[in-house]
């Protein structure tokens, strides 16, 4: 049955300036001839996903979500060359900053897909951390690599630290046509809960499936069913099946 469903792994160049966010999205794919009921809780946050990654010093540490969310299995069924489809939002996890240190880093996913013990593991991925190559890039490094903003997006709105609004909000006005200031500005607008955040612009800059790669990589499965400010997405049948964790294809 394993060998019927592949995990795979896309989204990670081969190389990375430090500070920048790695935002990989993870397919689960069936390629059998027969359709299959698999999990579609693919988030670090509710324990179907773990990520291994093995870091320039050659240590492995195993990537989970900042927090673990308690909730029954879903499952939905997969015809024949139908896939899954969600991003991870990999900067920082439970351990705190994933990529800490200059050199190679090598990713795999173990995905659990609800039939009996049985573990998918995808194909490694190796990219290069680099040192940021100009002095804008050295500036995001250093408005990224701070604990309170790292912290802030990967709970977007779960919990609500009071002083990660102000880098948080310079983040999303010094970069705003970068993933990291869009990203910034959209863990605001969940913070603060409020609409003074217009997120539109963000929907429209950078398109509704990369939209909702984020969305699915910043929020638990049961937080993606909220309807805020992200309604025009469930119009759109890719984004609303990414978010919904529906079968594409």
């Amino acid at each position: 049955m394993t060998t019927d469903i592949r995990a795979t792994l896309t989204g990670v160049p081969n190389s990375k300036a430090h500070g920048e966010f790695i935002l990989p999205t993870l397919r689960i794919h069936n390629e059998g001839s027969e359709p299959v009921e698999v999990s579609n809780r693919l988030n670090l946050f509710e324990g179907d996903v773990l990520i291994r990654c093995t870091d320039p010093n050659g240590e492995q540490s195993q990537l989970r979500g900042i927090i673990s969310v308690d909730t029954l299995p879903r499952t939905v069924e997969l015809s024949t060359g139908q896939w899954l489809e969600s991003g991870l939002f990999l900067f920082y996890t439970a351990e705190g900053f994933t990529f800490n240190d200059l050199g190679s880093y090598s990713l795999t996913v173990e995905y659990h897909p609800g039939f009996s013990d049985t573990t998918v593991t995808s194909d490694p991925i190796d990219f290069q951390i680099i040192e940021p190559p100009t002095e804008e890039m050295q500036i995001l490094r250093d408005k990224t690599m701070v604990d309170e903003v790292g912290r802030a997006i990967a709970l977007c709105g779960l919990e609500t630290d009071p002083t990660a609004i102000a880098p948080l909000e310079s983040l999303g006005e010094q970069f705003p046509d970068r993933p990291e200031g869009a990203i910034a500005r959209f863990a605001l607008g969940e913070i603060t809960d409020t609409e003074e955040v217009n997120l539109n612009s963000i929907f429209d800059r950078w398109g509704p499936t990369t939209t909702a790669r984020w969305i699915t990589a910043l929020l638990s499965s049961e937080s993606t069913e909220e309807s805020t400010k992200r309604e025009y997405l469930d119009t759109l049948d890719r984004s609303r099946r990414i978010i919904r964790g529906e079968a594409i294809g």
